[in-house]
Order: C-alpha cells, then sequence, then structure tokens
C-alpha cells in the first residue's frame, strides 16, 4: 500500500480519497454531534449554533471533519512537495498524515482544534513562501490576521504568535515594523472579543 502513495501521479488523488474514506470509515458509522466546550471561542460557538439551526445532523459535522481532514493531508502533501522535503514528490506525505489522525480519535470529529490546524497549515505554508520575497509584508499580515482568526475559534491557538515569531526570525532579517505588522494583525483578535 505504501509503494502506490511514494509515486506522483494523478491517480493517486483519487487513491488517496478511497483510502481516505476507508480509513475514516468510523467516523461516518458512528457520527459524533459536537457541542461547544469551555476552550472554543465565540465564533466556533456560532457556527455550531448556526449548523444546528441550519438542521445538520450528527452525519454532516462527520463528513465536514472529513473534509477538513482531507484538504489538511493535500495541503501538507503540497507544502512537503513544493519545498522539497522528500527524495522524490509523492503522495506519501497525505496517506501518513490520515493514517496519524485517524489513530488519535479527537482528530476524527468536527471541533474547533481541527479548524484552527487548517489554518496553521496555511501559516506553516506562508512562512516557508515569504523566505525568497524581498517585501513580505502583505504576506507578513495575512499570517497575523490567520492566526487572529485562529483565536476567534480556538482561543488557545493565539499561543501560536510565539512560533511566527520565531519563523520571522529565522526566515527573514530582522525588522522591526515586520514584526509589528505581524503582532498588529494578530491583536485584534483581543479589541473584538
Amino acid at each position: 500500500m505504501v509503494a502506490i502513495f511514494r509515486q506522483k501521479t494523478p491517480v493517486n488523488f483519487f487513491t488517496l480519497l478511497i483510502f481516505g474514506i476507508g480509513i475514516k470509515l468510523p467516523i461516518f458509522l458512528h457520527p459524533h454531534l459536537e457541542t461547544a466546550k469551555n476552550t472554543d471561542s465565540l465564533f466556533y460557538k456560532q457556527l455550531l449554533t448556526g449548523l444546528s439551526n441550519a438542521g445538520a445532523t450528527p452525519f454532516i459535522y462527520s463528513l465536514i471533519a472529513f473534509v477538513l481532514l482531507f484538504a489538511q493531508a493535500l495541503m501538507l502533501n503540497r507544502f512537503m512537495n513544493v519545498h522539497r522535503m522528500m527524495s522524490q514528490p509523492s503522495y506519501f506525505p497525505g496517506m501518513a498524515y490520515m493514517l496519524i489522525t485517524s489513530l488519535l480519535p479527537e482528530w476524527n470529529y468536527f471541533s474547533a482544534p481541527l479548524l484552527v490546524n487548517t489554518l496553521l497549515l496555511l501559516i506553516l505554508n506562508l512562512l516557508f513562501k515569504m523566505y525568497n520575497m524581498p517585501k513580505a509584508r502583505g504576506l507578513i499580515f495575512n499570517i497575523g490576521l490567520i492566526l487572529g482568526l485562529g483565536g476567534f475559534l480556538f482561543f488557545p491557538a493565539l499561543t501560536f504568535i510565539f512560533w511566527i515569531l520565531l519563523g520571522l526570525m529565522v526566515m527573514r532579517p530582522f525588522r522591526l515594523n515586520e514584526w509589528f505588522l505581524s503582532w498588529q494583525a494578530w491583536s485584534h483578535h483581543f479589541i473584538f472579543s
């Protein structure tokens, strides 16, 4: 099975989808109705309220969780291939991600951390993208804004500001205005919450 995903062919996209459906079959057979927790932020609670008012069934929550996990697997796979972190392009990182998330029951349900994980993968991609950019202020602002949105979904996600600052320190020469721009973008969470 692993040998199939070590190749990068267009057919492997559908193979990964079928593999994902097969490995995540228990979340469809035993759907879980999501309820808000104390650590969830206002935006996520309103999202759950909106879904329940729209008549979402437990199967819909499982379907949304699967779509998010599959999108995250594709994002991680693309990240690994674009930045050449493996000897050759393949779908192996996506397959490994789907397999690892299946081992942890909490990652199989629609939740605020699952939504935030999608945003964190996007931030990781943007951090690596800014390495060769001479003027990355817009990108840095977007990174901070995405982190602020993550704080609206799941408040503990704001601790990842240290990850972003570390990424700025490693990827860019020190420019105080870029650090301030990043802080300004994510700190809007505190103003509006």
